[in-house]
């Protein structure tokens, strides 16, 4: 329901793989929500209000359509985890005046996540190099054992 965020008492909430599609813009008015995880939907853009919600700790995204984050998130002061993984993510915020610690924190979160999914993506290659390692391994094995029953055979 909207009225979700205008709960006084809510200070987790956990919306995750549901096909959301965006973050409602009342989220500024969570004046006590530290928790919100929305990861695996559908979201392309997060409200500019979320900047609003400045008791925020913990924002997980993961594996959403973001491709920017709005320069109001830099409000979010108390943020000390925030999960971007999988999402196309980069931010367009002028430099005009300089990066903020704000901006920087966001900036390492991004790099963070990017760093992770290049890891993860080693980690998939390594495994299936493994994998064929061992088919190789085993196909050698059975071709000895077959070349030595010809071998004898004979």
């Amino acid at each position: 329901p909207t009225e979700t965020f205008s709960l006084p008492k809510l200070t987790e909430l956990v919306l995750h793989h549901n096909k959301f599609s965006n973050i409602d813009a009342r989220i500024g008015s969570a004046n006590n929500m530290n928790f919100l995880d929305m990861s695996h939907n559908d979201i392309g853009s997060l409200p500019l209000s979320i900047g609003m919600a400045t008791c925020l700790r913990a924002l997980y995204l993961q594996h959403n359509f973001i491709e920017s984050l709005p320069q109001s998130m830099l409000a979010l002061r108390s943020l000390e985890r925030l999960d971007l993984t999988g999402n196309p993510v980069h931010t367009d915020w002028s430099e005009e005046s300089g990066r903020t610690v704000g901006q920087d924190r966001v900036a390492e979160y991004i790099q963070l996540a990017r760093e992770f999914e290049d890891e993860r993506e080693r980690e998939r290659l390594a495994e299936i190099e493994a994998r064929q390692y061992m088919r190789d391994e085993a196909y050698k094995v059975m071709r000895n054992a077959e070349l030595k029953k010809q071998k004898m055979a004979r």
